[in-house]
């Protein structure tokens, strides 16, 4: 599906496509923004791992997995709508990007999954969601985390040294 050399600038999955391949669109400089279609149901390891520009993601409100890395090291990424219909953050899926804020519930948050992020400063779980370990460690300007979860793994604030209030 993706062409290295091809000038993505503002892309949409076409539609009939159901899965993005493993390291599919990884490190595509040209890629700055992204919708992905209802039509897409897997998207597979490191398929958008180190795309330089990307700034916004909008995924479907339909079922959608998204597996392990598959936007880590997206540096510029601040934007993902539609985050709150996913029910599983894969290992590293959004770590080392630019995201500022996260809202989850009923879901699992696997190992690592939001880890790294620089500008990370409110994180909001809700009821019956699993916190993996390392979920969000080492997010040095994580301020406020209001947590409504006994499942926390081990680990996972690790590093946030700015964390001022936990509820």
């Amino acid at each position: 599906l993706a062409a290295p050399k091809y000038e993505y600038k503002n892309y949409t999955i076409p539609a009939g496509i159901e899965n993005i391949a493993e390291g599919a669109f990884a490190t595509i400089e040209s890629l700055e923004s992204l919708v992905i279609t209802s039509d897409v149901k897997n998207i597979f390891k490191y398929a958008f791992k180190n795309c330089p520009n990307l700034t916004s993601v909008i995924l479907p409100t339909s079922e959608i997995l998204i597996e392990e890395a598959a936007f880590e090291g997206c540096q510029k990424l601040t934007t993902i709508e539609n985050m709150d219909s996913l029910t599983y953050f894969a290992p590293y899926v959004f770590a080392n990007t630019a995201i500022t804020n996260v809202s989850i519930d009923n879901a699992v948050i696997a190992e690592g999954a939001f880890s790294n992020i620089t500008r990370l400063d409110t994180v909001t779980i809700g009821a019956n969601t699993e916190i993996g370990k390392y979920a969000f460690a080492n997010n040095s300007n994580l301020v406020n985390v209001t947590i409504n979860t006994n499942e926390i793994g081990a680990y996972a604030f690790e590093n946030c040294t700015k964390l001022q209030s936990l509820d």
